[in-house]
């Protein structure tokens, strides 16, 4: 009888370590936005350890781009994007990254970032 206990308990804890390993050492994926046509996604992920996450934002179509790569962020940004035909534009406004516009053209596979260090706009 205390085999099968002792085997639940390991199999339970194996499962509970996994699961904090993942959340831990895993890309989530925060805010997903996809063209009007259906052709390209933009994705913001976020790796968060102890004190503050890092922050990434990929551009899918067919495979994915990397388009940034932020440390020190916070752990729930304010993140907003605009589509217009192939082109997206997104807003990550985070208090302590302070404010992070991303272009990105799905044709051309053009980017272009602007940060603004500080206070966000709200």
């Amino acid at each position: 009888m205390w085999r099968k206990v002792l085997l639940i308990a390991v199999v339970a804890f194996a499962m509970f370590a996994g699961f904090v390993l993942y959340e831990l050492f895993a890309y989530h994926t925060i805010y997903r936005s996809e063209s009007p046509q259906g052709n390209g996604r933009i994705h913001v992920m976020q790796l968060c350890g102890i004190a503050d996450c890092d922050l990434r934002v990929d551009a899918t179509q067919g495979g994915s781009t990397e388009v940034i790569f932020q440390t020190d962020c916070e752990t729930k940004p304010s993140i907003s994007s605009t589509w217009i035909g192939s082109h997206v534009t997104l807003l990550v406004n985070d208090r302590l990254c302070g404010s992070i516009t991303v272009s990105y053209d799905f044709a051309t596979h053009g980017k272009s970032v602007d940060r603004k260090w500080g206070a966000p706009i709200m």
